[in-house]
């Protein structure tokens, strides 16, 4: 693993010197920080199922790609609309990274789960990371998938109902 230097002002003596002529010159070489952030799915998969009202955890490595330390990492989320008054609900386990280390990582837990009454389909949240310093380039985001399927009671409800026509 490459060790990066401190930022800061480093100083090159260059001299040069034939026979009895001689000179030098001192450099500056100037380091700066660059402040850097990855995040990927530690399954390495963008999609989760869940059923409308339940929540589906799933792993997040977010890694500091960067040549500086981050004093804090926040995340956030943007969840599809709201649904008859009810939001989707995302947290994060941590929900805030402190002071990551240049080659870190922290594995975070994200918790994601639709309204009660959401309808069943394929739905888009996507995760933000955001570094304090302020990044050096884009922050990462994840678009993750996620597929909601109907409460296994109105599948019961169905059989049922299909059993009754069918018997009777």
């Amino acid at each position: 693993f490459w060790l990066y230097p401190e930022p800061g002002d480093y100083p090159i003596e260059l001299r040069v010197s034939s026979g009895d002529i001689g000179d030098a010159v001192t450099l500056t070489a100037t380091i700066t920080a660059r402040y850097g952030l990855t995040a990927q799915t530690t399954s390495g998969r963008l999609n989760a199922k869940t059923t409308a009202g339940k929540a589906s955890t799933f792993g997040v490595k977010v890694t500091n790609s960067g040549t500086a330390i981050l004093d804090k990492v926040t995340m956030s989320a943007s969840t599809p609309a709201v649904v008859s008054g009810e939001t989707w609900d995302v947290a994060f386990d941590p929900a805030n990274i402190e002071n990551l280390a240049p080659g870190d990582e922290v594995k975070v837990q994200v918790s994601v789960t639709p309204p009660a009454n959401t309808v069943p389909g394929d739905y888009m949240v996507t995760l933000n990371y955001e570094g304090d310093p302020a990044l050096s380039s884009s922050p990462p985001s994840l678009a993750v998938r996620v597929s909601v399927a109907t409460r296994t009671t109105w599948g019961l409800v169905g059989a049922l109902v299909l059993v009754v026509v069918v018997a009777g």
